[in-house]
């Protein structure tokens, strides 16, 4: 009876959902393993897809892109490709998933969501005998007959539980990678099958894959493939291989379906970009795209398509809606947080259309210097693109070329031409603005921007206070870098980017300037007086937007060199103004009204990719593979390292000794886990919660009010040096310590003082010359006296379930914040855990080394107070007494707002505060690695 209920069972299953049951059986496709080829589902029938002659194409769900299906658009049947893995592989996986804390194993997910059409190659429906045996057996394997009587949802349950794999990304990206809750957003894009061809005749929609590994490719190097063709040709791969082609409508209803199942929004436009043709467009396109949280679509044909060439009967309302679905359909992706369009040129007229479709998205016209423009558009005079409108100019170009000159638009020489279709393109979208700016009571939709304002107004209001979307540091780094590129490079050898404005207008011939004068200088005029007009309000809401979050050090606003000098502790500003009337009292806290806001400054120094600081760089250039490496980190000679940089200046130095890798949280979480994993240390970046946090703690009014007046830990030393130290235990084990080594006295003593006192003392002691030997301070507050350090601002350390950043949970011993003041040293050390070092504010220097050469360290043993510690003075080492010292090798580490260390267990570090700094850790449970080295300095743990 229960093996007929079981057949039973499985035979309902198979029929209704066969993508359900497509379990891969120790790592083989479903046929393979089970012997048979399943039926359509049984709703397909109601749908007429059986022995249909021309089927409809399926649809799958937006998440994940399934198989592919060859010959939907042809008529032929489509034949599902499924990527096979070898069994060991998935073995393999599924253990390594289990070993990272990632939860159970996921389902495969092949694009279809529940109730979803597909092809199907084999349509007689027969269900061959070994399929029920082969089943069955699997059911006795999970837990003996009685399985079969679980409920179909909870068979459906246990089902999600399957391993699934993005055949398009590398086997390290599809290991690694769990839930958003489990990785705190540190989750990779996933393949998206987006819209590439509109048929607007028949509202068919042609589908390309894009793989999660394309998408974060084109945002490290946007330049490569600046526009959507580009894209498309790159990484779409050849017709029929990667696309398919669906009803528009179907598509649309499916995506809505998914994401409601997935318990979240579709993602609508966040801004449009419009322009006059060669006015930095598509370097604004890729700024943004270089942000991989960004989806940017620059010049996709679809959306110009509805707009432009809607066919068949194509009325009004049908061709706002296909506007809207098209536009929604390349919007949605889970992974991405903003979607941009950039549009063609031409597409401008036409910008009524999309303000109907999408009256609340905001859009931005980019245009430039008249002369300028034409000169860049008259590089090849028979080829300009303002001249490809010609053969049919438009009915405004002609009324506009006829009110200026009073001839036709035929008689117009080469350059006459070229304005008047610019100028056409600034009058239409001058209409679209002044209209909207009419119709606005609050702000406006739409503002325009000179070409010189670029690159720095999209960072400074476009993006914050018109698109209202705030990026952090790191991402803001990222975009500048990118604003150095010529934006349609298209190589991997990419010129660098230089303003040829003064070129062009030097260039230019009496008859572009006199054509340009006549044709296209009005509309550049109004274009400017609108901006004027409009431009204090967007500038107003970036402020509101921004917040008090400035990463650059008082001083020439934007200058490189005056943050290094202030860094530094050179010529420049301090990195630090004093509030004028903070002197311990209980009073308000405000700022000098000093140019530019007088706002906190944290962050002492750029950051990026290339190395640990924008004002510093190691020696060696550091090679970071997906897997580290043996001799990685390397090490160098303690003596050359404080040599290069003596522990007690905090002045950078240009080079340093560094050879920890640096990660992207975005785009490199993969080689995080791997290098975690490893238990060998490196540093994560842009971590968008960590970013979030050291945005909020930029603001001294804020770290005021949540830690109140409140006494707090505070250390006291009375030079720069804290060692930690515990009382003896006894007075006995006092004594045969002094007995040992004479008098002890602890190296700190221990007071309490409030946030703002601690600030104070700090803000005084921001003068690099100051005395070392005077009192300094060290400020601590942990999440157990203060429980929203962990609930709301260190998520990334507050979780049940293991993550990046926990990797045992269980082992968590709560977050831990210290405030250093300048040049307070905390002498070196190890931990017997696992360490994750969240840099909140300024910058700290660590001198860290491997448990492997602790005989050099001369450690404190475990029964002194302050044992584990090195009783070398290392800005000051006696060689005579500790002569192996010498020998010992380490390396630097420079840590600024936004970075993320890693420190495994048992690995030293000697901690340098380069200026008021915050930094807030957590442990997560003990490993054995290095434990074997230390056990030989005679500690257990």
């Amino acid at each position: 009876g229960a093996a007929s209920k079981a057949r039973e069972r499985c035979q309902h299953l198979l029929l209704a959902k066969p993508a359900l049951l497509g379990v891969r059986v120790l790592g083989l496709g479903w046929k393979d393993t089970l012997g048979f080829s399943y039926p359509p589902p049984l709703h397909a029938a109601s749908e007429g897809r059986v022995g249909d002659a021309e089927p409809k194409p399926s649809v799958t769900r937006a998440r994940s892109p399934g198989p592919s299906l060859e010959g939907a658009s042809s008529g032929g049947r489509g034949h599902l490709r499924q990527p096979q893995r070898p069994a060991a592989e998935a073995s393999e996986q599924m253990t390594t998933m289990r070993r990272r804390g990632l939860g159970k194993p996921r389902r495969p997910n092949y694009g279809y969501a529940e109730g979803a059409l597909y092809d199907d190659d084999d349509a007689d429906g027969r269900v061959g005998a070994n399929a029920f045996i082969a089943i069955c057996v699997m059911l006795v394997l999970f837990g003996g007959i009685g399985v079969v009587a679980v409920k179909r949802d909870e068979v459906a349950a246990a089902m999600r539980s399957a391993v699934s794999w993005d055949s398009s990304l590398p086997l390290s990206l599809n290991d690694l990678y769990g839930s958003r809750e489990v990785l705190m957003g540190g989750v990779p894009p996933k393949s998206l099958w987006v819209p590439i061809e509109l048929d607007t005749r028949l509202g068919r929609v042609t589908l390309c894959e894009l793989s999660g590994k394309a998408m974060l490719e084109h945002s490290r190097r946007p330049a490569e493939t600046p526009m959507f063709k580009d894209l498309v040709q790159k990484f779409c791969g050849r017709r029929g291989e990667g696309r398919r082609v669906v009803d528009l409508e179907v598509a649309f209803r499916e995506a809505e379906h998914a994401a409601k199942n997935e318990g979240r929004e579709l993602l609508l436009p966040t801004g449009f970009v419009f322009h006059e043709s060669r006015v930095g467009s598509t370097l604004v396109a890729n700024m943004l795209a270089s942000v991989p949280r960004f989806l940017v679509w620059s010049e996709s044909k679809p959306p110009v398509l509805a707009m432009l060439h809607c066919a068949g009967d194509c009325t009004r309302p049908k061709q706002i809606k296909m506007l809207r679905q098209i536009m929604t359909l390349m919007c949605n992706s889970p992974y991405h947080h903003a979607c941009f369009f950039k549009f063609q040129s031409v597409a401008g007229p036409a910008a009524h259309l999309l303000r109907e479709a999408w009256p609340e998205t905001p859009y931005v016209f980019l245009f430039r210097n008249p002369v300028q423009t034409i000169m860049s558009h008259m590089k090849n005079s028979k080829q300009a693109p303002c001249l490809r409108s010609r053969p049919s100019p438009p009915p405004a170009l002609k009324q506009l070329f006829y009110e200026t000159t009073k001839l036709p638009v035929q008689s117009a020489s080469t350059e006459e031409y070229c304005a008047a279709h610019l100028g056409y393109l600034c009058t239409k979208a001058l209409g679209v603005l002044e209209q909207d700016a009419a119709a606005s009571t609050e702000h406006v939709k739409g503002i325009s921007v000179e070409y010189t304002a670029l690159p720095e107004a999209l960072l400074e209001y476009i993006l914050p206070g018109h698109f209202g979307v705030s990026v952090g540091p790191s991402a803001e780094a990222r975009m500048m870098h990118e604003s150095e590129t010529y934006s349609k490079g298209r190589s991997r050898g990419m010129r660098t980017w230089k303003d040829d404005s003064a070129k062009k207008e030097d260039a230019a011939t009496d008859a572009v300037v006199a054509a340009a004068n006549k044709l296209l200088q009005p509309s550049y005029d109004r274009l400017v007086e609108f901006s004027e007009r409009h431009l204090h309000m967007v500038q107003a809401r970036a402020k509101a937007v921004r917040g008090t979050l400035h990463t650059e050090p008082s001083g020439a606003e934007g200058d490189a060199d005056a943050a290094g000098a202030a860094g530094a502790g050179g010529a420049g500003n301090p990195a630090w103004t004093a509030p004028e009337d903070w002197s311990g009292k209980a009073v308000p806290v405000d700022f000098r009204n000093t140019e530019g806001g007088g706002k906190a400054h944290w962050a002492l120094f750029p950051r990026g990719e290339i190395s640990d600081t924008g004002h510093t760089s190691p020696f060696e250039q550091v090679e970071c593979p997906d897997v580290p490496e043996e001799g990685y980190p390397r090490s160098y000679p303690i003596l050359n390292v404080t040599s290069n940089w003596p522990p007690d200046d905090t002045r950078v130095p240009k080079q340093h000794y560094g050879s920890l890798c640096r990660f992207d949280y975005e785009t490199e979480l993969d080689k995080c886990f791997a290098y975690r994993d490893a238990e060998v240390p490196f540093v994560v970046y842009n971590v968008p919660a960590v970013e979030e946090t050291a945005a909020k703690w930029s603001d001294l009014k804020y770290l005021d009010g949540r830690l109140g007046g409140s006494n707090f830990r505070t250390e006291h030393s009375k030079d720069n040096h804290f060692m930690y130290w515990q009382k003896p235990r006894s007075k006995s084990s006092l004594e045969e310590l002094e007995k040992q080594s004479g008098k002890w006295e602890s190296p700190t003593t221990i007071t309490k003082m409030d946030f703002r006192t601690w600030m104070t003392r700090a803000l005084e002691g921001e003068d690099v010359n100051k005395e070392l030997h005077s009192e300094h301070y060290y400020f601590r507050v942990g999440d157990n006296e203060e429980p929203w350090i962990g609930k709301e601002d260190l998520t990334i350390f507050n979780s049940h379930k293991n993550n990046l950043f926990m990797k045992d949970s269980k082992g968590q011993r709560g977050i831990h914040c210290r405030f250093g003041m300048r040049s307070v040293i905390a002498e070196s050390h190890y931990d017997s855990s696992r360490n994750f070092v969240a840099q909140l504010g300024g910058a700290r220097r660590w001198i860290m080394n491997a448990p492997s050469t602790c005989e050099n360290m001369y450690l404190l043993p475990h029964t002194h107070p302050s044992g584990r510690h090195s009783a070398v003075d290392w800005s000051n080492p006696n060689l005579q007494k500790f002569a192996k010292f010498r020998d010992l090798e380490a390396f630097d580490v420079v840590l600024t707002t936004g970075d993320v260390l890693y420190v495994p267990a048992y690995w030293f570090h000697y901690i340098v505060s380069l200026g008021i700094n915050f930094q807030c850790n957590s442990r997560s449970g003990k490993s054995s690695a290095g434990l074997v080295d230390i056990k030989k300095c005679g500690f257990q743990a």
